[in-house]
């Protein structure tokens, strides 16, 4: 059994409420912002207060944010580090393996 931080424990104040709810359909839960915009409350502890105020989040699907590219570059720089492989080497295969999942999935459903 986990013990829960204090950031879990502590009763969300009015004021970090009305800063998740104005920032949140913005931003959603993977904003790198939010250790900024409510210091000690951890990604969950955030998402879970979000959820419990009734607070959504659609991903716009026609741009990428430069939080989504920020976010994107880190991992791929994360995987080319504990593999030893070119950061472009990462992403190329990330695209292999796409192709490759799509064709297994376009013959998955062809034997149907």
């Amino acid at each position: 059994m986990t013990k829960a931080s204090d950031s879990e424990r502590r009763p969300w104040s009015d004021a970090e409420r009305w800063v998740l709810a104005s920032l949140w359909d913005g931003h959603g839960k993977w904003w790198d912002g939010w250790a900024k915009a409510l210091p000690g409350r951890t990604p969950d502890a955030i998402a879970d207060q979000a959820q419990a105020m009734g607070l959504t989040w659609k991903r716009p699907r026609d741009k990428w944010t430069p939080e989504e590219d920020a976010c994107l570059l880190r991992h791929i720089m994360e995987v080319s580090q504990e593999t030893g492989r070119a950061p472009s080497s990462v992403a190329l295969r990330v695209a292999g393996l796409r192709r490759i999942a799509k064709r297994a999935d376009t013959e998955r459903m062809a034997t149907r």
